[in-house]
C-alpha cells in the first residue's frame, strides 16, 4: 500500500492471539519476513528456509520484503486462546467452502 495503511477489517481480518508462517519454499533471492514498528521502521528480519517456522503475537505488524528471484510458498497459521473467535473462525470458514462450492473454477489439478 502507497499511503503504509493496514485495515483490518473482514475477511481479511479476523482475531488473532499468535500468528505463524511456516516455509516450505524459499523464494531464491529476497522476500525475508520483517516485523516493523507502527512508523514502519524494521525491528527484526528472517531469512526464510525450508521447514522456518515465525511465530509472533497477533497486533505485530509484519511483511515480506520483495522477492527478487524465485517463489515463496508459505503457510500461515493463526491461534486463538478465545472459544468465541474460535467459534467466528469456524463460521467464517463456512462461508468460505460456501463460495468454494459455488465457484466452477477448476478445485484439482487434475481438472485443468
Amino acid at each position: 500500500m502507497s499511503d503504509k495503511s493496514c485495515t483490518k477489517e473482514e475477511p481479511a481480518y479476523t482475531h488473532r492471539d499468535w500468528s505463524g508462517l511456516l516455509y516450505l519454499l524459499p523464494p531464491k533471492e529476497g522476500g525475508e519476513f520483517v516485523i516493523v514498528d507502527q512508523d514502519f521502521t524494521e525491528l527484526a528480519s528472517v531469512t526464510p528456509n525450508c521447514g522456518t517456522v515465525v511465530g509472533f503475537t497477533g497486533g505485530t505488524y509484519h511483511g515480506v520484503k520483495s522477492i527478487q528471484k524465485g517463489k515463496r510458498v508459505a503457510i500461515g497459521l493463526w491461534f486463538t486462546y478465545s472459544i468465541a473467535n474460535a467459534m467466528d473462525m469456524e463460521s467464517y470458514q463456512r462461508r468460505i467452502e460456501s463460495v468454494a462450492i459455488q465457484d466452477d473454477t477448476p478445485q484439482y489439478r487434475d481438472e485443468l
